[in-house]
């Protein structure tokens, strides 16, 4: 599983953080949004977070976060990983 993040988005951070309390083992991808970068062939909309699959399928946020809206990342996350 690989993170796209970037520093400055809380909504990756929760993702983030939801990763490593449950334990998943994932690389994290600092992407700089403010230079040009190669995050538009991982999501087509060059937002972060962005959550690529071991299976290639790309997780993104719908942008309100988990706590309120409940974002796809984070009900995956809490499926596939519930203790």
């Amino acid at each position: 599983m690989k993170l796209y993040a970037s520093a400055a988005s809380s909504f990756a951070r929760e993702i983030r953080v939801m990763m490593l309390e449950k334990g998943v083992e994932h690389e994290l991808e600092l992407v700089n949004l403010w230079e040009p970068n190669q995050l538009h062939h991982v999501n087509p909309l060059g937002k972060v977070p962005a959550l690529k699959l071991d299976d290639g399928r790309v997780l993104v946020s719908s942008g309100f976060g988990g706590r309120q809206h409940g974002c796809g990342q984070c009900n995956t996350l809490q499926n596939a990983f519930s203790r």
